[in-house]
């Protein structure tokens, strides 16, 4: 069993290079975009130039259709069976979480993209973060207790992303010191408009 998950990674870190390969960020901003407080995504209207004619139809012919059937409407929008939005770009597949993330950044991520609340089908930037495998797989198991704080199984941690950045508070023995954690993230880094634990205190 451990080897068969060894190679499912090893398959999947490949499939992700070859995404990041085959699609550039310019070319996948061309091709999209993203309102980033919902995670949506549009299909923006293309060029004839963005086609490679086909020995059936022209360049011209291919862009009118592609505009008049999906310029304007959502993208990468099918749920697939692993519960994550998806579609291709490029003849290419790609998990509409790992777009959203690198047309924000500017760069594809480096690891796996993480949804903080674990709601598979939100991709707003703010719930999206590049962490390690076992992180990810830490907080898919967590447990949440208070808003942006999590127990998996005695540790008490946390972690949310403001503006694209993520902030995290190290593992707490108790969840009294989670939130004192939080307080200091909130009053050193965050407007008082985003303060949750402030407020109390």
């Amino acid at each position: 069993m451990q080897w068969g998950r060894i190679w499912l990674r090893r398959g999947k870190r490949r499939r992700q290079e070859a995404v990041m390969t085959a699609i550039s960020i310019d070319r996948l901003r061309n091709f999209v975009d993203v309102d980033f407080s919902t995670g949506a995504i549009i299909w923006r209207r293309r060029l004839p130039s963005d086609f490679d004619a086909d020995g059936k139809a022209t360049q011209d012919a291919l862009c009118a259709r592609f505009n008049g059937i999906y310029a304007g409407k959502p993208a990468l929008a099918h749920k697939g069976s692993d519960g994550y939005l998806k579609g291709r770009v490029d003849r290419v597949e790609v998990k509409a979480h790992r777009v959203v993330w690198a047309c924000f950044h500017g760069k594809w991520p480096k690891f796996q993209i993480d949804h903080i609340n674990r709601i598979k089908t939100d991709n707003r930037i703010e719930n999206l973060r590049d962490v390690r495998p076992s992180e990810n797989c830490r907080n898919r198991s967590a447990t949440s207790v208070r808003p942006y704080i999590w127990q998996n199984p005695k540790p008490f941690f946390g972690h949310r992303t403001y503006r694209g950045i993520t902030y995290s508070i190290p593992a707490c023995s108790t969840e009294e010191e989670a939130i004192s954690a939080w307080v200091e993230i909130e009053r050193c880094h965050l407007p008082m408009s985003e303060w949750v634990y402030c407020k109390d205190k």
